[in-house]
């Protein structure tokens, strides 16, 4: 683990919490009004936690019981909504609404720590990849490599928001070019 730059306290990693994917509930279920779902994780066999879910007119009702650091159980019970999108061919993508912030996500986190479901960002969890610190040599090597590719979606973008983000990205891909030169350029 890592620590941001400004804060006193190292941020936690996704993999450091329990995660309920919308996309592998839905795989194999048939959401039914008044069904039942069970959540468990284990670990080598033996089951460290399980979640009980509901559907119900307005969403997901989770039930699970949580134990504090002082061993003192308590159980848990409340609302998560959901909502759909439509297909591009058919049928309806299932999101979660986070009960934090109330925007839509695909996957909802409960840290080790305890407390309520919510998304990465209420969490303010990050990605294990997120605490790599690339060298100024790989990002000019992917600068290189990248670079002819975003030039041409540039030409090709027909949105002004979408030229704009190109942009930018191309901008930084020279400013990490340039820095790698300056680094490692003939002195």
């Amino acid at each position: 683990m890592s620590v941001e730059q400004g804060t006193a306290f190292p941020r936690s990693t996704v993999e450091k919490a329990y995660k309920l994917d919308m996309k592998k509930l839905t795989r194999n279920v048939q959401f039914d009004l008044g069904g039942r779902l069970v959540c468990t994780w284990t670990v080598r066999g033996e089951k460290i936690a399980s979640i009980r879910m509901n559907l119900v007119e307005d969403g997901l009702r989770f039930h699970y019981r949580q134990t504090d650091r002082q061993g003192d159980q308590e159980d848990v019970g409340y609302m998560v909504g959901l909502k759909t999108t439509a297909c591009n061919f058919g049928g309806a993508r299932y999101w979660f609404v986070c009960p934090e912030c109330n925007g839509g996500c695909r996957i909802l986190y409960l840290p080790y720590t305890g407390g309520t479901f919510a998304c990465r960002k209420c969490h303010n969890l990050i990605y294990p990849s997120q605490l790599e610190r690339r060298s100024v040599i790989d990002r000019a090597f992917e600068a290189m490599v990248k670079l002819p590719e975003v030039q041409r979606q540039h030409g090709a973008a027909r949105s002004v928001k979408k030229q704009k983000k190109l942009a930018q990205k191309r901008k930084q891909m020279i400013a990490d070019l340039q820095s790698f030169v300056g680094e490692y350029g003939q002195k």
